[in-house]
């Protein structure tokens, strides 16, 4: 399956992670979907109903989405064929 990249929009939280002046909320509230390897960018959207993919770093990660039922969406950033695994993930979504 061929990708649109050209509607892809990767929001660099740490850019908007201290500044006020933004609802940080409405981007979560917006997207299609989350990558996250941080615990608060799981629980944030997962909070809003906003599909997460789990990249997993920490064994908090993946116990998060295994206690959530989510584990299809954890990818272990150790993985061989990592990028494959998030499209995989992304296509289901």
């Amino acid at each position: 399956m061929k990708h649109n990249t050209e509607s892809a929009y990767v929001w660099d939280f740490g850019s908007f992670a201290f500044d006020r002046s933004i609802n940080i909320l409405d981007y979560y509230k917006n997207a299609e979907f989350v990558l996250a390897m941080r615990g608060h960018g799981q629980i944030v959207p997962i909070g809003l109903n906003v599909p997460v993919i789990s990249l997993e770093n920490h064994d908090k990660n993946i116990g998060l989405m295994r206690k959530l039922n989510l584990e299809y969406y954890n990818v272990n950033i150790l993985e061989k064929e990592l990028s494959v695994k998030i499209i995989e993930k992304v296509d289901h979504i």
